[in-house]
């Protein structure tokens, strides 16, 4: 009996729940009641992982080698005192004032004399003709004084002399005329002109 009671409030029952959706439809759709959200399609509802930006790795920039800075060597400053001196011109030899020879007449014949003094000339027979030195050095010149001129002059000769004329430089710097590559000297014993006193052995008259 109670299932067939059942049986019979079943339909009833359904169309009572229906009745109760349309109503609470009814009243959402008027403004009372909020609405339930409308269901998200996939579409529209952006993913994690969509939404995610990826990161961009950016190669290192290569920076260019820097090369070395390039070096120049010091200069080497010279110093005044090692800064060569410009070449000396040679000195020229000045010509004696007046001949320094000069012919005379002896008792003994023409000889050489000084142009200063006139007095007659000799050589040294131990000397060599040519070799720029001299044997009588010492007490020698005491009796036989050299025939000297100024250092760096050349000396002259006067009319008549023939020969080579010439100087060397003694032992103690002065300059000595040489005739025919020979030293020539004055003897002590003469006193003036066309004297010829020093003519005796080891020593010569001077000729022309």
């Amino acid at each position: 009996m109670l299932a067939g009671v059942l049986r019979r409030l079943v339909p009833t029952i359904s169309l009572m729940a229906l009745a109760g959706c349309g109503a609470t439809a009814a009243v959402s759709g008027t403004g009372g009641a909020t609405a339930p959200a409308a269901p998200t399609s996939p579409a529209s509802t952006p993913s994690s992982a969509a939404s995610a930006v990826p990161l961009v790795t950016l190669a290192p920039t290569p920076v260019p080698p820097t090369a070395p800075p390039r070096t120049t060597a010091p200069r080497t400053a010279v110093p005044l005192d090692m800064t060569p001196a410009p070449a000396r011109p040679m000195p020229t030899a000045r010509p004696a004032v007046g001949p320094v020879l000069v012919t005379e007449t002896t008792t003994m014949g023409a000889a050489l004399a000084a142009g200063s003094n006139g007095r007659t000339l000799y050589t040294y027979n131990t000397d060599t003709a040519g070799s720029g030195q001299t044997a009588c050095n010492a007490g020698c010149v005491n009796e036989w004084p050299p025939l000297m001129v100024p250092h760096g002059t050349m000396p002259s000769v006067g009319p008549g002399v023939m020969g080579r004329l010439g100087t060397i430089v003694r032992g103690d710097g002065t300059t000595q005329v040489t005739y025919n590559g020979l030293a020539l000297y004055f003897y002590a014993g003469d006193s003036g002109p066309d004297q010829t006193h020093g003519a005796y052995p080891g020593w010569s008259l001077t000729k022309p």
